[in-house]
C-alpha cells in the first residue's frame, strides 16, 4: 500500500485528532512560536476592518490567538480541513469559543473550490507545507489564489540541512533525553516529542525522495518495544509516551525538503518578507516561521 495516499489521509487525521492532547511543543506551536505568529498577524492585519483569515487546520493555539483579532478587528476566521473530526476535537482544546469562527470541509489542494479567488487577507497554518504529500507546488498555488493582491501567508515550516544529525542508536538517544528529564530541563511529554522527531527526521538519509516516516525504521522501534532490558526507568517512560502518542501514525510520511528547494518553491508565488526562529524546543533552528507576501 502506498504510504500517505489520500484515500487513507482522512483516517490518519482522525487518529491525530484523538491523540493531539498528548503532543507538545515542536509538534504543537510553542509559546515563542505563538509570539512570532502574533507579530506577523499584527503587521498583516494592521488597519484592516473585518478581515478574512483562513486557518489551515484547526490548531487550538492559533485559534486562541486569532480570537483576539476577532474581538479587536471583527476578523472572520475560517478553519479549513479535510475532516470535521479534527476541527471538533481541536475545539475541545481551545480556551475560548469564537463566535466569528466557522469550519469549511475541504482538501487544502482544492481550497479554491470553496473560497472565492482573491478574497482572503491572511492564510495561516502550522507545519502545513510538509503535510501535503509531495504536492507543495500545487498547494502554494492554491493558497496564493485565494489571497488578495496584498495578502499574506503566515506559516511555520521545516527544512533539511546537513546540520540535521543522524540518530543511529535509538537507545542512546533515549538516554540523552532521559538525562535532560532528570536535570529538570525537559518533561517526559517534551522528551517524547524530541525522540520522535530526532529519530524520524534522521530517516531522511535512508532515501532520496525527501520523505521521513517512522515506518522507515519500524523494526528498530519495535525491537525496543519488545525488549526493554536496556532502558532505565526514565528512558522507559519516554518510550512508552512516544509509543502511545505517535506509533498509531507510524505509516504516515512527511515531506522534508532541503532549505534551498523549499524556499525556491515558496518564491514561485510569494515574497519572503521576514523569517523568525524560536528557541524554546529542540530542532527549532530548522523550523522557520515565515511571513510571506503574495506576488503580484
Amino acid at each position: 500500500m502506498k504510504i500517505n495516499s489520500f484515500a487513507k489521509h482522512e483516517e490518519r487525521w482522525q487518529k491525530m485528532a484523538k491523540l493531539w492532547s498528548l503532543y507538545s511543543k515542536y509538534s504543537r506551536p510553542s509559546p515563542e512560536d505563538i509570539r512570532h505568529f502574533n507579530e506577523y498577524l499584527q503587521f498583516a492585519l494592521k488597519g484592516i476592518s473585518e478581515p478574512l483569515v483562513v486557518l489551515l487546520g484547526a490548531t487550538p493555539e492559533i485559534r486562541d490567538l486569532l480570537l483576539k483579532y476577532s474581538k479587536k478587528q471583527k476578523a472572520k476566521i475560517i478553519c479549513v480541513d479535510m475532516t470535521k473530526d479534527m476541527f471538533m476535537a481541536m475545539s475541545h482544546l481551545t480556551h475560548h469559543k469564537n463566535s466569528r469562527e466557522q469550519f469549511v470541509l475541504s482538501n487544502w489542494l482544492s481550497i479554491s473550490k470553496k473560497m472565492k479567488p482573491k478574497s482572503v487577507d491572511v492564510v495561516i497554518g502550522d507545519f502545513v507545507i510538509g503535510n501535503v504529500g509531495e504536492h507543495e507546488k500545487k498547494f502554494l498555488k492554491e493558497v496564493s489564489s485565494i489571497l488578495k493582491s496584498n495578502g499574506f501567508f503566515i506559516t511555520r515550516a521545516y527544512y533539511h540541512t546537513d546540520r540535521v544529525q543522524k540518530v543511529p542508536n535509538f537507545v542512546k538517544e533515549l538516554r540523552r533525553l532521559a538525562q535532560r528529564v532528570k536535570r529538570g530541563k525537559y518533561t517526559i511529554k517534551d522528551a517524547k516529542e524530541y525522540f520522535m522527531n530526532n529519530t524520524m527526521y534522521s530517516t531522511w538519509y535512508l532515501r532520496k525522495d525527501n520523505k521521513v516516516s517512522l515506518s522507515y525504521r519500524q523494526k528498530e522501534y519495535e525491537n525496543i518495544r519488545n525488549d526493554t532490558r536496556f532502558l532505565g526507568r526514565t528512558e522507559g517512560k519516554i518510550f512508552k509516551s512516544f509509543w502511545k502518542a505517535w506509533w498509531p501514525l507510524r505509516d504516515k510520511y512527511w515531506t522534508d525538503l532541503p532549505k534551498n528547494e523549499l524556499q525556491s518553491i515558496i518564491r514561485r508565488h510569494f515574497i519572503i518578507r521576514k523569517t523568525l526562529f524560536s528557541h524554546d524546543y529542540e530542532r527549532a533552528e530548522f523550523c522557520p516561521i515565515y511571513l510571506l507576501r503574495k506576488k503580484k
